[in-house]
This record gives C-alpha cells, structure tokens and sequence, in this order.
C-alpha cells in the first residue's frame, strides 16, 4: 500500500494501480468533494478499468502525479459528486402545491373535509384534484371507493393522487366524463391495461381506484393544464426545493 505523494487531498492510501490500468484526469475550476474538510477540488483522477477515484486535490498536484493520463477540462461547469436517485418530478411537484393537500389525513372523512374546504373556490366546471392520501393512515387501511366521495361530490369529478404518485382516486362523477371521451372502454369486466390495475369489486365493477398505468385512464379525460399553469407549477416547485 502507498498514498500518491504531492496532492493537497487524498481520498485514502490506495494499492497500487495494475500496469494496464488507465488513469483518467478531470480539470474544473471548482469540483465540490462532498468533504466539509476541504470541500473543493481543482482535480481529480481516477482509474478507468475499476472506477475508482484515486487522488482529488489542486490541479498542479493531479496533473503532476498523472502528467500522462487523457484529460477532460469541464472549465467552469458544475462538478459534483455521483448522486444516487437523485431524480425530481419538478413539474408533479408544482401540481400538487395547487391542488388540496391530503398528506397526514387519518380519516376518509377528513379527506372529505378537506376537499369541501378547498374546493370553495373552484369554478363550477373545475376538476377537484388533490394528492397526499394514503389509506394505510386510516382505521381499516383499506383502498377508498367511489362512494366516499360520491355523497360530497355528486355532480363535480374529483381525481386524488396516492401519497407516492403510484394511484389515483376517482369519484362517479369523473367516470362519468371519462366515459364521454371517443374510444372509451368500459372500465366494467376482468381486463387490465399493461401496467396498471383496475381496482374492481366483486362484480367487475370499478371501485374508483386506478393503480400506476391505469391512472391515464382517467387523467386523459383531465383537461390539459395551460402554459401559464405550468409556469406556475414550476416556480412553485423551485421555490419547495431551495426553501
């Protein structure tokens, strides 16, 4: 074992590389190590056969220790460390800040409630959308109906995201404008689409709710949002991720 010598930052002592490795350099005005130590970096290199970074520090130092190896210069790009899942839905996110927020509701009823509230200022003809319930918060855990919501919402179509964006909550109401949509089928049955679920009752009948691919079955019958929506959504969004 041996520590490469002349750098200002050094991950760890590491063995020494095999003679057909190939080390790889990496130049950027700033490359953030992720160490509250010493947390930028001029430099770093690593070892292309393994993977494995094998110094980070100044550049005159890297450059010295590998004066041979290809180099990539980022200039002033953003260098950071590998992020592991480190996906947003920025624009789901934005929805949902303009929808009725379900998240921590105990009850069915509470969810209701929570809808009757949010929906007052709605135009006659809206959609209520909503998103944060999770069944497993509430007494029986199991997956709400369509009539829970129908008693509130007789007329007014009603679609709830599940708390992990994986199932969806529909009223009659919403079913019955999906219906109207051309090419339509009947929901009714023992078909499923590639994907998704159909939550059906004992007598194939739709429940209300939509389980992954199948949630498109109703949200294509959701008009649209508008450009200005969207630019709101995203700058909504923005403002929770940096809050």
């Amino acid at each position: 074992m041996r520590c490469t010598a002349g750098l200002v930052l050094l991950l760890s002592c590491l063995p020494l590389l095999p003679a057909s490795a190939e080390v790889r350099v990496l130049v950027a005005s700033a490359i953030h190590t992720g160490d509250p130590a010493r947390p930028l970096a001029q430099a770093l290199a690593w070892d292309t056969d393994g993977g494995r970074i094998v110094a980070v520090g100044d550049r005159e130092s890297v450059l010295g220790a590998y004066p041979q190896a290809p180099r990539t210069d980022a200039a002033t790009a953003v260098v950071v460390p590998g992020l592991i899942d480190a996906h947003a839905h920025l624009l789901y996110l934005g929805s949902t800040l303009l929808q009725a927020d379900l998240t921590g509701a105990r009850r069915k009823q509470e969810v209701v409630a929570r809808l009757r509230e949010f929906g007052k200022d709605l135009p006659a003809d809206a959609w209520l959308r909503g998103s944060g319930w999770d069944q497993n918060q509430w007494p029986d855990k199991q997956f709400p109906t369509l009539a829970d919501l129908d008693g509130a919402f007789p007329d007014r179509p009603v679609w709830l995201d599940r708390v992990d964006g994986h199932a969806g909550w529909a009223n009659s109401a919403a079913l019955r404008q999906v219906a109207q949509r051309p090419g339509h089928r009947d929901l009714a049955g023992d078909w499923q689409p590639p994907g998704g679920r159909i939550v059906r009752d004992a007598d194939g009948q739709a429940t209300g709710v939509f389980v992954d691919a199948a949630m498109a079955l109703v949200t294509a019958g959701i008009p649209a949002d508008t450009d200005p929506q969207r630019e709101r959504m995203l700058e909504l969004a923005l403002q929770r991720a940096v809050a």
